[in-house]
C-alpha cells in the first residue's frame, strides 16, 4: 500500500547514569552526554519497508555494569508513544568481554551499538485510526474498531482489548467463496456500538441461520455509505441482499491526501476525533493532524446543507436500482427516513428503526439498547427473508 518513503520525526528523552562520557551519533549530528545529564534528541527518519531503522549510534561505554542511558520518553511525530520499548531493538557492537548480540524490546542502553526501530511491528508503525489507500475512491472504514475483544461493540478504545491491536482494514479479507446472505451498511447503530455484539441487529439476523457481513462504521455519513456500496459492487464481493440503515444528515467524509495516500476522515457532530492516548502515526505531525481535524470538523458544521444528503440518498437509491442490487433500506433518523420515503420504492423501504423513540440505552449510555435491535429485526425479518 505504501509506495513512497514516509518521512517522520523521532524524539528521544534520555537520562544518564554514567562513569564516563558517552557519544551519541544521530543522523549527521552527534551529542556527548555525561553523568546525570538529561537530553532531548530529535531525529528525522523515513520508512520505506526496511527490516529495521537505526537511529542512534552509541559509543564510549566501558565494561561497567553501573553505567547506562535510560530512555524516559519516546515520541513519534510529537505523539508520546505508549509501550515504546516494544518498538525498539539494540544491536550491540564493539563491547569488551561480552557477546555482541541483539537486545529486543528495551528502554535501557548499557552497551555500545545501534538503537533501532523495528518495522517488523509493521502494523503498529503504519497504523492509522481511519482507513487509507492509494485509490481516492477506495472503501472507507475505521481501523480503530478492528479486533475488539470486548463483549460489547467497541465504544471506548482505551478500555477495550484489541488483539492483535493494530489491524488495517482490508476488504479482500471479507471475500467469501459463497455469497453472504446479507451485507449490512450503516453507522454505529449497525456496527453495534455499546450493545452486546450478539444482540446488534446484524448479529440477530445471523442468529436466524444467515451469513452476514456487517460493515457498519461508527460515525460514517451517507456519503461514506454510498462510496462503500459502490466498492462492494466494484470489488465483486458476493452477497444476496444488502440492508442499509442510514444515519442523520450532519456527517461527512473528507479525503486528505499525503505521501501519495488518501486518508478517509469521517466526521459527525459529537466533536473533533482524537488519537487514542499513547498511539501515534508516522504520516502527520501531531500539530498538523490536530489542525486538519479541527478545520474539517468546522467545515462540516458551517457548510452543513440538508440538500446535500438528499442528493446523496437519491444517488444511492439510483445506484442500487440501476445495478440490480437486491436491497432494503431504512434509517433511525426521522429526517433521513422522510427523505427515503420520497426516493425509495415501497418494496425496498423497511420500517424506521426505533420509530417509537424508546429511550432505553446500551452499556455506553448513548446508543439504543439491545431489545430495540431485537424489536426491529422482528419487524423486518419476514420481508428481508422472503424478498417481499
Amino acid at each position: 500500500m505504501i509506495q513512497q518513503p514516509i518521512p517522520f520525526k523521532v524524539t528521544v528523552f534520555l537520562r544518564a547514569e554514567l562513569a564516563n562520557k558517552i557519544r551519541i551519533d544521530h543522523g549527521k549530528d552527534s551529542t556527548n552526554i555525561g553523568n546525570n545529564d538529561h537530553r532531548r534528541i530529535d531525529i528525522d527518519l523515513s520508512y520505506n519497508g526496511q527490516v529495521k531503522i537505526p537511529f542512534l549510534k552509541v559509543s564510549g561505554f566501558k565494561a561497567d555494569p553501573t553505567s547506562h542511558l535510560k530512555i524516559e520518553k519516546f515520541e513519534i511525530n510529537g505523539y508520546p508513544v505508549r509501550d515504546f520499548h516494544s518498538l525498539l531493538s539494540f544491536d550491540m557492537k564493539d563491547n569488551a568481554y561480552v557477546e555482541q548480540t541483539k537486545i529486543q524490546g528495551t528502554d535501557m542502553i548499557d552497551f555500545n551499538g545501534s538503537l533501532n526501530i523495528e518495522p517488523k511491528i509493521k502494523d503498529r508503525l503504519i497504523w492509522f485510526p481511519y482507513s487509507y489507500s492509494t485509490n481516492r475512491k477506495d472503501m472507507v472504514y475505521l481501523n480503530s474498531i478492528l479486533n475488539c475483544q470486548s463483549e460489547y461493540g467497541c465504544y471506548n478504545e482505551g478500555n477495550c482489548l484489541h488483539d492483535p491491536p493494530y489491524k488495517l482494514f482490508d476488504l479482500e479479507g471479507c471475500r467469501s467463496e459463497t455469497p453472504y446472505d446479507f451485507v449490512t451498511l450503516g453507522c454505529s447503530f449497525t456496527f453495534g456500538t455499546g450493545v452486546k455484539k450478539s444482540m446488534s441487529w446484524p448479529s440477530l439476523l445471523a442468529e436466524n441461520g444467515k451469513d452476514v457481513l456487517n460493515l457498519g462504521i461508527p460515525g460514517v455519513g451517507n456519503d461514506g455509505i454510498l462510496l462503500n456500496a459502490k466498492q462492494l459492487k466494484k470489488r465483486k464481493i458476493k452477497f444476496r441482499k444488502m440492508i442499509i440503515l442510514l444515519p442523520c444528515d450532519v456527517r461527512r467524509l473528507f479525503r486528505v491526501k499525503k505521501h501519495g495516500l488518501f486518508f478517509g476522515l469521517q466526521f459527525a457532530t459529537a466533536g473533533v476525533p482524537k488519537f487514542r492516548q499513547g498511539e501515534f502515526n508516522i504520516f502527520f505531525q501531531k500539530e498538523e493532524y490536530d489542525k486538519i481535524m479541527k478545520a474539517k470538523h468546522r467545515e462540516m458544521i458551517l457548510k452543513n446543507n440538508p440538500k446535500r444528503d438528499d442528493r446523496i440518498i437519491k444517488r444511492l437509491i439510483s445506484f442500487l436500482e440501476s445495478n440490480g442490487i437486491d436491497f432494503y433500506i431504512s434509517s433511525w433518523s426521522s429526517d433521513t427516513y422522510a427523505t427515503l420515503k420520497r426516493h425509495t420504492q415501497e418494496k425496498n423501504l423497511l420500517p424506521m428503526f426505533n420509530e417509537e423513540q424508546d429511550q432505553a440505552k446500551g452499556k455506553d449510555e448513548n446508543h439504543p439498547a439491545e431489545h430495540i435491535h431485537k424489536k426491529w429485526v422482528n419487524s423486518i425479518w419476514d420481508r428481508v427473508n422472503s424478498g417481499k
